[in-house]
C-alpha cells in the first residue's frame, strides 16, 4: 500500500492504476487501505447515505483506518498536497446501465458530504467548491440527454453529432475538477483519486461503457483512476461487446493503465488457516492444529475468502453432524470428506450412495487405476491436468 500510495503522489494525471486479483484475493482490502492512506474516509462516518462496502468494515479495520487515515491527513498537509478520494462501487448502483451518470453523482454526493463534515455542518460551502458541484450537476445533464455514455463505436457512428457535446462535457468535468480541488495554478499537483471496486461483477456492457467512458472523457488532468479488477472477467467482457480476440481485449487493458499490479499470492495461508481453525473449532484439541493447517493449505485454493468460505462451511456440516450422531468426529477425516462435498460433487454423491466405494476412492486419489467402470470414473475425476515428464513418461499430479 505505502509503493502505491507514492505512485499515485508522484504520477502525472491523468493516470489510471489497475489492481488486478481473482474474486476473494484481497483487491477490496487494499483498495480500502490505499484510500485510507491518501486521507479518504468511510463514507459511514460522514453520512447515513453509503456504500453497502463499508458496512461490512470490523471495529478492528475501522479503529486502523483511522488511525492510518489521521497519521496520513497530517503528513499530506505538511506536505502541502491536495488530495481528495472517491469509492464508487458499480455493481452496487441501482440504475447499473448509467454508471458514468451513477459515478458523477456519487462524486458530488460524496465530495459534498466530506466538505460539510469537515466544516463541521456549516450549510455554505466555500463559493469556489459549490461552483465545482455546479459544473458536475452540468455535466450530468449533458450525459443524461445525449447520452454519452455509449460505446465507442457508436460514437464514431455518430461523430459529427456528437463530437460538440462531449467535448463540452470533458471541459466542464475538467472545470469542474479544477474548482473542486481549488486549483487556480497549472502546475498544482492536486488530485482527485477515485477508486472503482467490482467492475468484475458487472454485465459485460455496463463493463466496457464505463471504461470507455474513463478513457474518452474523465482522463483529466487531476484525476486518478485506481481499478480493482479480475482481469479475465474483463477481457472477457471486451471479447463478446467488441468481438475482439483475447489478445487485443489483453492489448487494450495494457493501453487502458498506465501501471499493473498483481496481488501476489500470500505465503502465510497456514497461519491463517489456523486462526481460523482455533477460532471456529474451540471443542477441538490443539495438538493436532498445526497438522490439519498444512494439510488444508496444501489443498485449498491460496484465496482468502474462498479459504474462509471453506473453514465456515465445514464449522456447519460439523456441528450438524456432532449434533445429529452425539458422538466425536474424527476431524481430518470429515474436513476431507468436506473437501470433497465442495470440490469433487459427483465422487461425494456417489459415497453419499455408496460408502463402501471410499477404497475405490483412495486408489483413484493415489493415483491406481483398477479394472472396474467405477475406477475408471473416479480415476479421471481426480485427474490433474498438470504432468512432470520424466524419463520420457508422464507421471500425473493426483490430489
Amino acid at each position: 500500500v505505502e509503493n502505491l500510495h507514492q505512485m499515485i503522489l508522484l504520477s502525472e494525471p491523468p493516470f489510471s492504476l489497475g489492481i488486478y486479483g481473482r474474486w476473494g484475493s484481497g483487491k477490496t482490502s487494499i483498495m480500502r487501505y490505499l484510500m485510507a492512506s491518501l486521507g479518504g474516509r468511510p463514507l459511514e462516518d460522514i453520512t447515513p447515505y453509503h456504500e453497502k462496502a463499508f458496512h461490512e468494515l470490523t471495529e478492528e479495520v475501522k479503529k486502523r483506518w483511522d488511525k492510518l487515515v489521521t497519521a496520513k491527513t497530517k503528513e499530506l498537509e505538511s506536505q502541502k498536497k491536495i488530495v481528495k478520494t472517491i469509492w464508487f462501487n458499480p455493481w452496487q448502483q441501482p440504475n447499473s446501465d448509467q454508471l458514468l451518470i451513477a459515478l458523477l453523482h456519487e462524486i458530488r454526493t460524496q465530495l459534498s458530504a466530506f466538505e460539510m463534515a469537515k466544516q463541521e455542518g456549516q450549510k455554505l460551502f466555500d463559493v469556489t467548491f459549490r461552483s465545482g458541484l455546479d459544473l458536475i450537476s452540468d455535466a450530468i445533464k449533458i450525459v443524461s440527454t445525449e447520452k454519452v455514455q455509449k460505446t465507442a463505436e457508436k460514437y464514431e457512428e455518430e461523430h459529427f453529432l456528437t463530437i460538440s457535446k462531449s467535448q463540452r462535457f470533458k471541459l466542464l468535468f475538467d472545470q469542474a475538477v479544477q474548482k473542486l480541488l481549488n486549483i487556480k495554478g497549472k502546475t498544482s499537483d492536486a488530485r482527485l483519486v477515485i477508486f472503482i471496486d467490482d467492475l468484475d461483477r458487472c454485465e459485460h456492457a455496463q463493463v466496457v461503457s464505463l471504461l470507455e467512458a474513463i478513457k474518452l472523457y474523465l482522463s483529466t488532468h487531476h484525476c486518478v483512476f485506481v481499478l480493482g479488477m479480475d482481469p479475465y472477467h474483463i477481457e472477457r467482457a471486451l471479447h463478446e461487446v467488441h468481438k475482439r480476440n483475447y489478445q487485443e481485449c489483453h492489448e487494450y487493458l495494457e493501453k487502458l493503465f498506465q501501471s499493473i499490479v498483481r496481488i501476489p499470492v500470500s505465503k502465510k495461508y497456514k497461519t491463517y488457516i489456523t486462526t481460523l481453525l482455533k477460532k471456529g473449532f474451540k471443542q477441538l484439541q490443539n495438538t493436532h492444529l498445526d497438522q490439519w493447517a498444512e494439510e488444508l493449505s496444501s489443498i485449498l485454493e491460496p484465496n482468502p475468502r474462498k479459504v474462509k468460505s471453506f473453514i465456515n462451511s465445514l464449522r456447519l456440516y460439523y456441528e450438524i453432524a456432532h449434533k445429529r450422531n452425539g458422538i466425536t468426529l474424527n476431524f481430518k477425516t470429515f474436513y476431507l470428506i468436506h473437501y470433497l462435498r465442495l470440490y469433487y460433487p459427483d465422487v461425494y454423491t456417489l459415497l453419499e450412495h455408496n460408502l463402501s466405494l471410499m477404497t475405490n476412492v483412495i486408489n483413484a486419489v493415489e493415483g491406481r487405476l483398477g479394472e472396474e467402470k467405477i475406477d475408471a470414473f473416479l480415476f479421471y475425476a481426480f485427474k490433474n491436468v498438470l504432468a512432470d515428464k520424466k524419463s520420457g513418461e508422464e507421471k500425473e499430479i493426483s490430489l
